[in-house]
């Protein structure tokens, strides 16, 4: 409730119990448990992060990351990151996990979902699932309107992607079909902050 709300210190969701490398403390729930978010777990293994301006989505996006890159050395998680409006991701620029620097340019971004496409295949062919490969797209309903290739790119990965250690963590404004289209039913987690309207979060989340 708001009148009870405080600061919640890290310290109580790192120390909430042994991690693994893939797991990543979000929050405490109703109950008072933390809650997790694990890549490993197929129901969360792409993840939305959705909520209007200033609702947090960057802050939990940083937090996400942070303990991901914290977690795993280079031979078990790599990064891409796309990021549009240039401000962002600006803080993991300088990551040694990056596969490639930091893509603002949404013909890089083109190309890089093309890639991870053709990675996929390769790896189901070949049976690889190592190193993870965790692509970040911020801003992801601008691309999608912009570039068409965008939402069936983003169909096509999240569907086959997670059994070859590929996932996607994608923010936007407004969570819901009109950003991901049919790719949204292959996102299992969601992350929500405040919403424009209870239309949008019940598109995205199944409730109002």
């Amino acid at each position: 409730p708001k009148g009870e709300r405080k600061t919640l210190l890290t310290n109580r969701l790192v120390d909430a119990r042994r991690l693994t490398s893939l797991h990543a403390p979000l929050g405490v729930g109703t109950t008072g448990q933390v809650v997790w978010y694990d890549l490993a777990d197929e129901r969360m293994c792409h993840l939305v992060l959705g909520g209007t301006t200033r609702s947090g989505k960057t802050n939990a996006l940083h937090w996400l990351l942070t303990c991901l890159l914290k977690q795993n050395p280079l031979g078990r998680l790599r990064l891409l990151l796309a990021d549009p409006k240039r401000r962002e991701l600006t803080p993991f620029a300088l990551s040694r996990h990056l596969l490639h620097p930091v893509m603002c340019d949404l013909t890089q971004i083109v190309k890089a979902l093309l890639w991870l496409q053709d990675t996929m295949t390769e790896r189901a062919v070949e049976g690889i699932t190592q190193p993870r490969i965790l692509m970040v797209i911020d801003e992801v309903r601008q691309l999608v309107r912009r570039e068409r290739r965008v939402q069936n790119l983003l169909s096509s990965i999240a569907e086959m992607g997670a059994g070859v250690g590929i996932h996607l963590v994608v923010a936007t404004q407004q969570p819901g079909a009109k950003a991901l289209g049919e790719a949204l039913v292959n996102f299992p987690a969601r992350l929500l902050g405040r919403a424009a309207s209870a239309t949008l979060t019940y598109g995205a989340a199944g409730r109002a």
